[in-house]
């Protein structure tokens, strides 16, 4: 107990808290940028029309359903495991690459949600609306 209000203890402990919360803001950013992108990828597979696209559409949603119901604990568990076991040929021997690829995993399937909920939002009428002026589906 006499460490723990210790001045002295904590002021040691300042540039080791100040390098974890730098590696955490880095593997944030990272993670951001690669869960924008995937996320769009996935939000867009998920509405894409036809029986075709029927499989893709389905491994989309499972991935989504399960993903945001896993929690980010657990898949970062997975991930080390693989990671560590070389399950799959994934070796990064990297923290930093492995918590950006649990970040990624989770939080993909929750910004999918969000762009596929944006997306469908979009009133019929103003499909056609765009349309009649002369948009392509993809615009």
């Amino acid at each position: 107990l006499h460490t723990f209000f210790s001045p002295l203890d904590f002021l040691r402990a300042v540039p080791q808290v100040w390098n974890g919360f730098q590696f955490n803001i880095k593997m944030m950013v990272v993670a951001e940028t690669l869960v924008l992108v995937l996320a769009l990828l996935v939000a867009i597979v998920r509405g894409l029309p036809g029986r075709a696209a029927l499989p893709f559409r389905a491994i989309a949603i499972v991935y989504t359903d399960v993903f945001r119901g896993t929690p980010l604990v657990l898949v970062l568990f997975m991930v080390l495991s693989f990671s560590t076991l070389n399950i799959l040929g994934l070796s990064s021997g990297s923290l930093f690459t492995d918590g950006v690829i649990a970040l990624t995993i989770v939080y993909t399937a929750y910004v999918t949600e969000v762009y596929r909920a944006g997306i469908e939002s979009v009133h019929p009428s103003q499909r056609m609306a765009a349309r009649s002026l002369g948009l392509t589906y993809t615009q």
